[in-house]
C-alpha cells in the first residue's frame, strides 16, 4: 500500500498528513490531508477537516470533507459537515 493505516484501537489527535493513501479503521481527531484516496472503514471515526483527493467512507466522519475528484459515501456510514467534491455517491443507507 502507498500510505498509511491507522489501526482500530489507536487514536491520532493533531494533523495527520499523507502523501499517498491513508486507512481509517481507530480515530482521528485535529486536521486531515491525503495526497491520494482516504478510506474511513466501519467503525472508523474522523473528527477533523478532511482534504483529499478521493475519500470513501463507511464509518463516521464529523467535519468537512473536501475531495478534488470524489466522495464515496457507503451504506451505514454516518457524515456530519459539509461534502464538497466533483463527483458525489450516496449509497442508500448513508446518513448525511
Amino acid at each position: 500500500m502507498n500510505g498509511a493505516e491507522i489501526p482500530a484501537g489507536m487514536t491520532i489527535r493533531g494533523e495527520v498528513e499523507v502523501q499517498g493513501d491513508l486507512v481509517v479503521a481507530g480515530r482521528i481527531e485535529g486536521r486531515v490531508r491525503v495526497g491520494g484516496s482516504l478510506r474511513v472503514e466501519a467503525g472508523g471515526f474522523v473528527e477533523a477537516r478532511v482534504q483529499a483527493a478521493r475519500a470513501q467512507i463507511g464509518g463516521e466522519v464529523k467535519g468537512d470533507v473536501i475531495a478534488t475528484q470524489s466522495i464515496h459515501l457507503l451504506a451505514g456510514c454516518r457524515v456530519e459537515g459539509e461534502l464538497r467534491a466533483p463527483r458525489l455517491d450516496i449509497e442508500e443507507g448513508a446518513v448525511v
